[in-house]
């Protein structure tokens, strides 16, 4: 599956002299909490709402005269539109994040990704598997704490992992008509 086909391609966007109170304002209002920053029709960073707090209010900055380009990240990690969405899930575990920039050929804003999103192109996906898991039977494992035998840290990890994606699936679809089911499976297991 491809990153156009997941992305949020209605993407507000800051300038570099906005002030941090209107970019915190125009935040709250659009319901997120990062914003790129766009100069001359190219990314030139991200704008979180952490930013906000903890480069500039934290370091005693006053956010009505402060500015975007002042506290803003701008390193900007990005993929583009055509990429698999793999690329994008490597890009939030390498760097740690949970919104990806998508930017088209010129370095402009195409959308943006975001985990959530994700979850809910892979949870299709996770759904055959999530119900493939739920019906094997137990296999033998010593999942007392601290057990060193090898197969059994593997299944503990394939557990913890199956649990991982139970909750991004009920998270994405929780409430759709698979949210019975997805939920009595995760019980279930």
């Amino acid at each position: 599956m491809k990153i156009k086909d997941l992305m949020t391609t209605d993407v507000e966007c800051l300038a570099p002299g906005s002030s941090l109170t209107a970019a915190a304002r125009m935040m709250n209002d659009a319901g997120v909490g990062s914003l790129p920053v766009v100069d001359g029709g190219r990314v030139v960073g991200v704008l979180t709402d952490r930013d906000i707090v903890v480069r500039a209010v934290a370091a005693g900055l006053n956010p009505m005269e402060s500015t975007v380009a002042e506290t803003m990240t701008p390193a900007v990690v990005h993929c583009h539109a055509e990429d698999d969405i793999e690329d994008a899930v490597e890009l939030m575990v390498a760097h740690h994040i949970r919104r990806v920039v998508v930017t088209d050929e010129r370095g402009g804003v195409a959308g943006i990704v975001a985990l959530a999103d994700l979850a809910a192109g892979a949870a299709h996906k996770a759904g055959g598997v999530l119900v493939e898991i739920s019906q094997r039977p137990p296999a033998p494992a010593d999942y007392r704490e601290g057990a060193t035998d090898p197969e059994a840290g593997a299944l503990l990890r394939g557990e913890l992992a199956a649990s991982t994606a139970y909750r991004a699936a009920l998270e994405a679809f929780g409430g759709g008509p698979s949210g019975a089911e997805l939920r009595r499976l995760a019980a279930e297991h």
